[in-house]
């Protein structure tokens, strides 16, 4: 775990075969935007809240979803969409993919709420002994462990030898309600999710951020998983640069530059527990 702070504008490329250019629409003057969701990084609605607060001249625009990464990739590579917005892990491992369709990666948006929350009642460090919290992420267990040796940090895999009669949902957005409603019982003190799958599951409980960097002294520090809400850029090899910069930000290219060769020299038996924050900052706001 570590986080890295470079000074790097280099933009995010990937692939090398090029495709026959196929640009926006001349004649309508429109940049067709796919999106691809996850139930912890909601791209539609950051992609549709981008264009809202933007006013391009003579150029419109239109955003609509794709069922999956590869009805979406084959949308782009035939003219259908001239950009495709996807959750960044769903890119890692699939470059080739992206290039044998003659597209490349050119660059991503900034994440906005890559941490983490608690949901509970309780801040994490006014848990009872033995609290019962409940991750999917290998990481997330070791910081909490590690903030609290006390707790007893699991899995949803594992939680039926914890809480009896427990069963994992056939559907997994289905889970962080589950888990609610064992908090409310007081079968478990709290669960750790995106503060997206928070948001979309209607939560009531408290929520409680798990920050890289807690405003108060001594307080545990949390760094979030790789492409933690980090949405990647997808077009064919060819358009034009302008129209491109209109989704891609400075930071974003580089928060997905970093981490993708970060992710790409570490083992994959350990990706589960490798925490990464990559951001743009000032010398002087490091120094503080």
């Amino acid at each position: 775990m570590g986080r890295i702070y470079q000074r790097v504008r280099t933009p995010f490329r990937m692939g090398t075969r090029r495709a026959p250019s196929l640009e926006v629409d001349a004649m309508e003057n429109r940049i067709v935007v796919g999106t691809l969701n996850s139930p912890s990084c909601q791209v539609s609605s950051q992609v549709s809240a981008h264009f809202e607060t933007m006013e391009i001249e003579g150029l419109a625009h239109s955003v609509t979803s794709v069922s999956d990464f590869e009805s979406g990739i084959e949308s782009l590579s035939e003219g259908g969409l001239d950009l495709l917005a996807i959750p960044a892990a769903e890119i890692f491992g699939r470059e080739g993919e992206i290039s044998a369709k003659g597209c490349q990666v050119i660059g991503a948006r900034t994440p906005r709420r890559p941490s983490l929350v608690l949901v509970s009642p309780d801040r994490l460090m006014y848990q009872p002994k033995s609290a019962i919290i409940v991750s999917d992420s290998g990481l997330v267990r070791r910081q909490l462990l590690r903030a609290r040796p006390d707790l007893q940090a699991t899995s949803s895999e594992k939680l039926g030898g914890i809480v009896h009669g427990f069963k994992l949902p056939a559907d997994s957005r289905d889970l962080p309600r589950k888990l609610a409603e064992l908090l409310e019982g007081g079968e478990i003190d709290g669960f750790v999710i995106s503060r997206a799958e928070y948001d979309g599951s209607g939560q009531t409980e408290r929520r409680h951020t798990l920050m890289p960097q807690p405003k108060e002294r001594g307080a545990p520090h949390f760094l979030p998983r790789p492409y933690s809400d980090l949405i990647a850029v997808v077009s064919r090899v060819g358009f034009p640069n302008r129209h491109a910069a209109i989704l891609t930000e400075s930071e974003g290219n580089t928060v997905l530059w970093v981490q993708s060769r970060i992710m790409g020299d570490f083992d994959p038996s350990i990706h589960d527990f490798v925490g990464l924050e990559v951001r743009h900052r000032q010398v002087g706001a490091i120094l503080r």
